[in-house]
């Protein structure tokens, strides 16, 4: 049985989303750890997307050195959310920022970018919240991803 990718994009979107409310739901719940984020925590998160940007090909994404600075800071990104000494639900976040950047990266369509994006930038917002939360203030630049802009 062949499957489209459009229903593949549906399914990542779906589970992106499912996780996305379980983390949250963990946080309003009060199951969440009383840990903070550490300044090493939120200054990689913004340091690792801040290089992105800055090192990004603004005009192909498909170059060389743009698929370089994606691997570069999709590493960082995994590093972080492998941290012990984190709060869950930032690293879970960090996780699904992560599926959400990749998904809007490959994205076919513009449906699928357009909720990817939605979901990056709302997993970006709630890091940048919880670090600034913990005394430590997260400034990230604006940058469409792949097909966007």
């Amino acid at each position: 049985m062949a499957v489209s990718s459009n229903s593949l994009s549906t399914v990542r979107s779906v589970l992106s989303g499912m996780l996305l409310t379980a983390v949250l739901a963990t946080v309003l719940a009060g199951c969440a750890a009383d840990l903070e984020p550490t300044s090493e925590f939120c200054e990689g998160f913004e340091s690792a997307w801040t290089d992105f940007h800055e090192e990004r090909d603004e005009i192909d994404s498909r170059s060389e050195v743009t698929i370089a600075a994606r691997t570069t800071l999709l590493e960082e990104w995994r590093r972080l959310s492998e941290l012990h000494d984190q709060p869950e639900d930032v690293t879970d976040m960090l996780v699904v920022v992560s599926a959400s950047f990749l998904e809007t990266w490959n994205a076919t369509s513009d449906a699928d970018r357009s909720s990817g994006m939605r979901s990056l930038r709302n997993g970006m917002e709630y890091i940048s919240r919880s670090c600034a939360q913990a005394g430590h203030e997260v400034v990230l630049n604006e940058v469409p991803v792949e097909g966007e802009g």
